[in-house]
């Protein structure tokens, strides 16, 4: 089954990323500065700081972190060596907001790092369902489920698993996370679902294939969210029709 896009007036997005991990031509200590110089009507408000950054599979590197944010912060670039990410805090709208915004991104990025070989490719979206709709929808949020030894363990008293799903005519994989019940920083209690279509290693280099990619990957998470999700809980979030 293929869902139709809905607009949701409860949309649970807590963030959206691309990221775009590449060795590229220019040197590492330049790309912030010329990136910035390009985005900097977008994304005026320049932020930096040295320490851990995490790699794919969990690995980290000592470098130098620099963030170009607007002013509200809810939208920003990253840029570290060998990385680039665009991030949207909250809520995007409608996903050609935020496919603006990666082909702004990947334009200042191509034209001042001139990537030589893609590394990583990813777009991820965490959602956050709060408790008070999953006790509205019956305090069974999702439709994803695991079975644990009954007759030596006690009651299960919360989950937090991870899915990985191959798509090899899609050109990519899918990771799916779970924690419920979550508690966020802010002290919110609720369920946490993340989501992130990935590819190692691309084959393409061109600046014109991301974005494809990027819109596949979109359509992808899209449908594994709905199916994640229980009728009810959907219900929750106050799909509004399609788009």
């Amino acid at each position: 089954m293929k869902y139709q896009r809905e607009q949701l007036r409860k949309p649970p997005l807590v963030e959206a990323v691309f990221e775009l991990r590449a060795t590229c031509q220019t040197d590492a200590t330049l790309i912030p500065g010329a990136i910035f110089g390009k985005l900097k009507h977008r994304y005026p408000v320049p932020e930096s700081n040295t320490g851990l950054i995490v790699a794919p599979r969990n690995a980290t590197t000592l470098g130098s972190m620099h963030r170009f944010l607007r002013e509200d912060r809810n939208r920003l670039i990253q840029c570290a060596p060998e990385l680039f990410t665009i991030n949207v805090l909250g809520d995007y709208g409608a996903f050609p907001e935020f496919e603006r915004l990666i082909e702004e991104g990947l334009a200042a990025f191509y034209e001042e790092a001139a990537p030589t070989k893609l590394k990583r490719l990813a777009i991820r979206y965490i959602n956050f369902l709060p408790g008070d709709a999953i006790s509205a929808a019956g305090g069974n949020p999702l439709r994803i489920a695991t079975t644990f030894p009954t007759e030596v363990l006690p009651a299960e008293e919360s989950l937090a698993v991870r899915g990985v799903f191959n798509y090899p005519e899609e050109n990519g994989v899918l990771g799916v996370a779970a924690a419920n019940p979550h508690r966020l920083a802010d002290g919110r209690k609720g369920c946490l679902l993340d989501f992130e279509f990935f590819l190692e290693n691309p084959r393409f280099l061109a600046k014109e294939d991301c974005l494809p990619w990027a819109n596949c990957a979109h359509d992808i998470i899209y449908q594994a969210f709905r199916s994640s999700l229980s009728p009810a809980m959907y219900a929750q979030l106050e799909p509004q029709g399609g788009n």
